[in-house]
């Protein structure tokens, strides 16, 4: 499953399980040409071991240009031979590429497939697709019951994605300690692996390493495995190379490195990919405004197919289109066509996308921003739940700062079920952690550093020691009401 680019830091935080696949540079000539004699000699072998080979070999490029429809054509053969590992392959290659099949919904059911053959990868797989509802409705239950079984199959990638859930609360109460039993757990083996040459093991070290989920979080041994990884022809680190760096001026000719890695991802047709090129070249300055003719049609026909791929149950493909318009590129901004694509993913079910809703909304609808962000905390967004503490804390200030409000025994029995919200929004917090950091709520109003549980709670302690209403959720999180 995959990562997407350019979304902001709260969903980098957020999404970073979702991996991406796509691509390799290509070798030298004299590596990447295969001899007939080795290709018939490949293909004369039709088990499905020797056939899912060739089809990855094809896939990555490795050993031969890589050709995404011959890839196809012998994963397709391995996967009919009841082979689960290329089910996966398989659906993998749908996700990423337009020049075969690009269908959401059909990658998805390749990843049952595997399951139903009892592939290990192939547990984590479909139970990322059914908590990102990609290709399938959101079903954090279905999602819990594949992790499991892929545990018990040995998956290394379904360990670390159950402790995902138990960190972030997807499916389940947030559990720091079993999470991190679990990423120690799924760690262990993939370093062993990784130290065989494994490159699924390096590029998921690098993703856990960007954001320090059973490893210490190292943004240079996170570029160092997916570079590794890349080299050994991992379709999904050749993404993860090209975010990590993009934009960052210390890394000698990061422009044309991004720009490389970018085109090959594009050059199969991976409409994200093409878009990040596009804003690439384009620069941060482009707008609507200034585009020239070719840029308008070239812009025009990549949103038409990030359209389609969204139609095709790919709630990336609307974040996508919600972020662009949402932040820059169309007129400067466009609000209302960004809630529109943002509201398009939450009907496909995809829970974070409340979170840009909430976001979006928080200034001029604060009750609706309040409703969206429940739903996205709900869901296991710590962002969502970081932002309806900080919504608490101005409430509550603006209650004090009135005069003569809610000063009455009835005044403030009408806030009670607003100070209970407060309450159990803080309870929320502290199962995530009391060293997990978030966006401190008791920050000015221009800046809420990040802060651990400890620090918040120190925030609502002073402002108990001076407005009553402070103390009475202080109370409540002492002292939660029965349900």
């Amino acid at each position: 499953m995959k990562h997407r680019f350019n979304f902001n830091a709260a969903f980098r935080r957020i999404m970073f399980w979702q991996l991406a696949t796509l691509a390799l540079l290509l070798t030298s000539c004299s590596e990447r040409t295969t001899s007939a004699d080795n290709k018939s000699a490949a293909v004369a072998d039709d088990s499905p071991e020797a056939l899912l080979a060739l089809g990855c070999r094809y896939k990555k490029g490795q050993g031969c240009a890589r050709d995404v429809k011959l890839a196809e054509k012998y994963l397709k053969q391995a996967a009919e031979l009841n082979n689960g590992k290329a089910w996966c392959e398989l659906g993998e290659l749908y996700e990423y590429t337009s020049l075969v099949q690009d269908n959401i919904e059909q990658a998805a059911a390749c990843y049952q497939k595997a399951v139903e053959q009892e592939c290990p990868e192939g547990y984590s797989n479909l139970a990322s697709c059914y908590l990102n509802a990609y290709g399938v409705s959101y079903d954090a239950e279905k999602a819990l019951a594949l992790l499991h079984k892929g545990v018990e199959a040995g998956s290394y990638e379904a360990m670390h994605l159950l402790g995902s859930c138990y960190l972030e609360g997807k499916g389940v109460e947030p559990n720091r300690q079993e999470a991190e039993k679990w990423f120690a757990k799924s760690v262990a083996i993939a370093q062993t692996q990784a130290e065989s040459g494994d490159d699924t093991a390096l590029k998921n070290l690098g993703v856990w390493h960007l954001i320090g989920e059973g490893v210490p979080e190292d943004d240079m041994q996170s570029r160092s495995c997916f570079e590794k990884a890349h080299a050994l022809g991992n379709l999904a680190a050749t993404e993860y190379l090209a975010t990590s760096y993009m934009y960052d001026e210390t890394i000698p000719n990061w422009m044309e490195k991004t720009t490389n890695l970018l085109k090959e991802l594009s050059d199969i047709g991976y409409p994200y990919a093409a878009m990040e090129l596009f804003k690439l070249k384009a620069g941060d300055s482009l707008t609507c405004n200034n585009m020239n003719d070719v840029q308008r049609e070239e812009f025009a026909n990549l949103v038409k197919q990030l359209e389609e791929r969204g139609s095709r149950k790919d709630p990336f493909a609307y974040m996508e289109q919600g972020f662009i318009f949402g932040e820059y590129l169309v007129d400067g901004r466009n609000l209302e066509k960004a809630e529109e694509y943002y509201r398009k993913a939450a009907e496909q079910g995809y829970q974070l996308a409340y979170y840009q809703l909430g976001m979006l909304a928080r200034r001029n609808y604060p009750e609706l921003a309040r409703e969206y962000l429940e739903k996205a905390a709900a869901s296991g967004c710590m962002d969502a739940l970081g932002e309806l503490c900080i919504a608490d804390a101005w409430s509550l200030a603006l209650i004090n700062i009135k005069p003569n409000s809610y000063k009455t025994p009835e005044d403030q029995k009408k806030l009670e079920p607003f100070l209970t919200d407060c309450a159990r929004h803080l309870k929320q917090r502290e199962k995530y952690g009391r060293d997990t950091k978030l966006r401190n709520p008791w920050g000015n109003e221009t800046d809420y550093p990040e802060a651990t549980f400890e620090e918040w709670l120190k925030g609502w302690k002073e402002a108990a020691d001076k407005a009553p209403l402070a103390r009475r959720v202080m109370e409540l999180f002492e002292q939660p009401p029965e349900d």
